[in-house]
């Protein structure tokens, strides 16, 4: 189970790892915390959080997501309040997940520390490895993974975000990232994804 606050975090964070899963043969479920609505400011939130649900839809195809949750929080209006965390509980204990990630909460970014307080809360109590990624920041590893093989998949999901693509060029920083992270794995391992235990 993967806890995206924004769109396309999930697929920056830990879409190498992701595709991976996949292929092992796991289900994963992701859930997407907000509507990423002031993430492409040519057009109006309503238009940029509708195109970026579907962009979601089509990067997680990619990776091999085959089941996706929306909760439709307002990007930046992410709450750790019952509600929220209620909502994520319920999912928590209806897919029952043996390894559940979210984005690390020192990443400068709000929505990213209240998705983690919302899943500290709704994991409590529940037999289940948490995994922090960063996106924005890189986590102290105690797990890192070799995501040479999958990349490519990586690459084209984060593509698929193409709204996105205009702000930053994601794909050179974020393969550049992975490419530092595999610096002392040997001349065979080229990317790594890293995470930090809860």
């Amino acid at each position: 189970m993967i806890f995206s606050p924004h769109p396309d975090d999930d697929t920056l964070g830990c879409g190498g790892t992701t595709r991976l899963l996949f292929e092992l043969g796991c289900n994963i479920l992701a859930i997407y915390m907000t509507d990423g609505r002031f993430g492409c400011p040519s057009m109006t939130p309503d238009e940029t959080a509708s195109i970026r649900r579907l962009e979601s839809v089509n990067s997680a195809t990619v990776l091999g997501i085959a089941n996706l949750q929306f909760m439709n929080r307002p990007e930046r209006g992410l709450r750790c309040d019952r509600s929220t965390i209620k909502e994520a509980r319920e999912a928590v204990q209806q897919y029952n997940p043996r390894l559940v990630f979210v984005t690390d909460p020192d990443a400068g970014h709000p929505d990213h520390r209240t998705a983690y307080d919302i899943v500290l809360a709704a994991t409590a109590g529940e037999v289940v490895d948490v995994l922090r990624y960063g996106v924005y920041n890189v986590v102290r590893p105690d797990v890192v993974v070799d995501t040479s093989k999958t990349m490519a998949y990586k690459e084209k999901a984060i593509r698929e975000h193409r709204t996105q693509q205009d702000r930053e060029d994601y794909v050179s920083k974020i393969k550049g990232l992975n490419a530092y992270l595999s610096l002392g794995r040997g001349p065979e391992v080229q990317f790594c994804e890293a995470f930090s235990r809860q």
